[in-house]
């Protein structure tokens, strides 16, 4: 279980990259999405996290139950837990943009 020091710090920063690293590979513009992790309302760092995807225009979309250990894992060979749950959240997000009729050049 993290410590909610710098390595708990260390392990969410490393998920947002790797975050990151999948929108790249879906050919998006990173810089046009922010990407948040939190440990929600249990405040129990091992505990299913909250995934949120928000567009720079404000649109977002959310996992409210990713396994920590997930997280805990991204980026780790063989281990591609997170890349689907970033994958899918943005496959919804890219669906509701379009459904909104937002540009999808970058977003």
């Amino acid at each position: 279980m993290p410590s909610g020091g710098t390595g708990y710090k260390h392990t969410i920063e490393r998920a947002v990259r790797q975050a990151y690293v999948v929108l790249a590979k879906r050919e998006l513009y990173p810089f046009e999405f922010r990407v948040a992790i939190s440990p929600g309302q249990s405040l129990r760092l091992d505990q299913p996290h909250i995934l949120k995807i928000q567009t720079s225009d404000g649109e977002f979309v959310e996992k409210l139950d990713v396994p920590f250990e997930s997280i805990e894992n991204c980026g780790q060979p063989g281990a591609h837990d997170f890349d689907r749950v970033v994958d899918s959240l943005l496959t919804e997000l890219l669906a509701k943009l379009r459904a909104e009729g937002h540009d999808q050049s970058g977003t």
